[in-house]
């Protein structure tokens, strides 16, 4: 075999693996059609911000994001700061977590959502994906009671 022919079958082999994997880690879920955001509003009243949302759970997440993808991402680096801070890890750890050890135990229902909700931000220009969110909405668990077991797991 030539040495083009085996690259192109590697890579073939590769991108067919991550494929799987990639499909695998997030549930199968429609692309949002153009008039899904039609449906969601956001207004402001007294120092509150009120969202309208509809849809499946993919659609109720793509729109979420995109309405507050500016507040979810202030709100993720308020709290990466200070669990990063105050554990003294890297993010990396939280994001990891996020995705071995919480993202199997979650409902596929919220897995949609939070898919959703992370490429509807990323739509809007958000610099985090969906282990940031998962890691941020576990902001309890995961310092709280991960850390120090890890902590003391790795002395």
């Amino acid at each position: 075999m030539n040495l083009h022919r085996s690259l192109l079958l590697s890579a073939l082999v590769l991108s067919s693996t991550f494929g799987v994997a990639k499909s695998a880690a997030v549930p199968a879920h429609d692309q949002p059609r153009a008039d899904v955001l039609a449906k969601a509003y956001r207004f402001e009243k007294a120092g509150w911000t009120y969202v309208h949302l509809e849809g499946s759970p993919y659609e109720v997440g793509y729109e979420h994001g995109t309405l507050l993808s500016h507040e979810i991402e202030d709100a993720l680096k308020a709290e990466r700061l200070l669990d990063t801070h105050e554990s003294k890890r890297d993010w990396k750890v939280f994001r990891d977590a996020a995705q071995n050890m919480l993202w199997p135990k979650t409902d596929p229902e919220f897995q949609l959502e939070l898919a959703g909700i992370a490429d509807g931000a990323r739509a809007k220009g958000a610099k985090f994906d969906l282990w940031d969110l998962v890691a941020y909405n576990a902001a309890m668990e995961l310092p709280g009671y991960y850390i120090p077991w890890l902590d003391k797991k790795e002395g």
